[in-house]
């Protein structure tokens, strides 16, 4: 039996996961991800964490909280403000999954000795092949299996304080180094124990340690030559920046990593075969509430750690089994509005730091229909909120940062539609194809696969051609590729 960390949400899902979990002997404890709380909006942490513990009391589970709230804000809020500033339309769900709850959770359910989480979301996850190497430091990341490291399971505990406090260098060096769009990608763990050592930073897709040293590289040069050679022998590099280096040369830091990366590239993922393992996101059971399009940024690491218990299961034999089971929460309602934030408009989120800046709303030919308070609260195929009276229903068409100016027009307008796209930050799930290739994809939640053909356009970028003209493709938005049931790739539109 495993040692399971289930995510609550405070949601019928999540407790049938709990209960299921319990009910088949495995060891499970429930925690509670706080992510964003805010008393002027409509915000459902502080209801979600009381049924949660209710859950967890009920079914006599211990039950954690986590409290996320700085990195929502650095890697989701913050990424959902820039990208409208820039015009863009980014999908915080997709982030949130890949960037908090199988990141930030995952990790802390890792050094708290947890096997796998495990959460209510409607997929599947099938392994094939052989079984991966123990995640004990030798941490599999992106698709990337590298030897096992000895961990030193009583450096665990100060690991977690150390993480729990970081000195302001650290601090800085994480969110102004490692958090930058350029080195994001890569997954950097803090304060890791590997071997009789803790890493300030380190990224076993890179097998790299980044340490942020006192005012001196020469203050313990005895300590670190010997961890250097030690950790050299399992292929781990070591680089080392002064606190003053932090403070007043960011920049040259930051120019001095990705050279480094860009002369040490990460090597190429082997074949996931072999006696390893992959693992494929398949859709649930049900497709008119699969989820995996927000899972599609997940890689092999995190699948391998996680559990979808209901994956087999349609919502109505969940409902069923929460009644049976007498969960407090069988009959709450599912949520709705923004991940973690609730039933707030974007409009109305956005307004609270964007500037409104009024411009012009146009017809196809140029025409000024009405104007507009702010161009970046409206997406490609809006019909809601367009200030325009009479005639037909509109539907915005296109946008232009330049002039600060919308295009609307009928759901027929050609400009709508499109046949192609193209799409960067290229990320396979697990096995890569080899271009062309034909497969199915969806540029939206809910929406029916469409056939399509991938074609490599340049390094890291791929343009994807329906066979169908596609309805209000928006730039920032997630494209999805299937093979059959399995998710195989994503990219973001550009």
């Amino acid at each position: 039996m495993s040692k399971i960390l289930v995510w609550l949400s405070g949601g019928v899902d999540s407790a049938v996961v709990a209960y299921l979990l319990r009910e088949a002997g495995h060891e499970v404890s429930c925690g509670f991800m706080i992510n964003y709380i805010s008393e002027t909006e409509d915000c459902p942490t502080l209801a979600d964490i009381e049924e949660a513990k209710k859950v967890a009391e009920y079914l006599g589970l211990p039950f954690h909280t986590f409290d996320f709230r700085e990195e929502y804000e650095k890697r989701i809020v913050n990424y959902i403000y820039e990208g409208y500033q820039k015009w863009l339309t980014p999908n915080p769900d997709i982030l949130c999954n890949n960037l908090v709850k199988f990141d930030c959770f995952l990790e802390e359910a890792l050094e708290y000795g947890f096997d796998k989480i495990a959460t209510g979301h409607y997929a599947r996850i099938i392994e094939s092949g052989g079984k991966c190497p123990p995640d004990k430091g030798g941490a599999q990341r992106a698709g990337f299996f590298f030897d096992y490291i000895p961990y030193n399971q009583e450096l665990t505990e100060l690991a977690q304080q150390n993480r729990k406090n970081p000195n302001p260098y650290e601090k800085k060096f994480w969110y102004d180094i490692l958090k930058t769009p350029e080195l994001s990608k890569y997954k950097f763990t803090k304060q890791k124990p590997l071997l009789n050592y803790i890493a300030d930073f380190y990224c076993s897709e890179l097998q790299l340690i980044i340490e942020i040293d006192g005012d001196s590289h020469s203050e313990n040069i005895e300590y670190d030559k010997k961890r250097s050679e030690e950790l050299y022998q399992y292929g781990i590099r070591i680089l080392r920046y002064t606190n003053s280096e932090v403070k007043w040369n960011i920049q040259w830091i930051y120019t001095d990593l990705i050279t480094f990366i860009e002369d040490n590239p990460p090597a190429s993922p082997p074949p996931l075969s072999g006696g390893q393992s992959t693992f494929h996101l398949l859709k649930w059971v049900d497709s008119d509430k699969d989820q995996t399009y927000f899972l599609s940024r997940l890689n092999q690491f995190q699948l391998s750690h996680a559990f979808f218990p209901i994956g087999h299961l349609t919502k109505p034999e969940v409902r069923e089994i929460a009644r049976k089971a007498g969960l407090p929460n069988a009959e709450r309602k599912d949520s709705q509005g923004l991940c973690f934030i609730g039933k707030v408009s974007m409009k109305e989120f956005l307004e609270k730091r964007l500037e409104k800046k009024t411009g012009n709303i146009l017809d196809i030919h140029g025409k000024v229909l009405g104007q507009h308070e702010g161009a970046f609260s409206y997406t490609i195929g809006q019909r809601k909120g367009i200030q325009v009276g009479g005639g037909p229903a509109l539907f915005v068409i296109a946008k232009d940062a330049v002039n600060n100016t919308i295009t609307v027009g009928t759901e027929a307008e050609l400009e709508l539609y499109s046949s192609e796209l193209a799409a960067i930050d290229w990320h396979w799930i697990g096995k890569i194809r080899k271009f062309p290739f034909t497969a199915r994809a969806k540029i939206r939640y809910r929406q029916e696969d469409q056939d399509i053909e991938c074609v490599q356009d340049g390094e890291g970028r791929v343009r994807v051609r329906f066979s169908s003209p596609q309805r209000a493709i928006t730039s920032g938005q997630t494209v999805v590729i299937y093979d059959g049931d399995e998710l195989i790739a994503s990219g973001i539109i550009e």
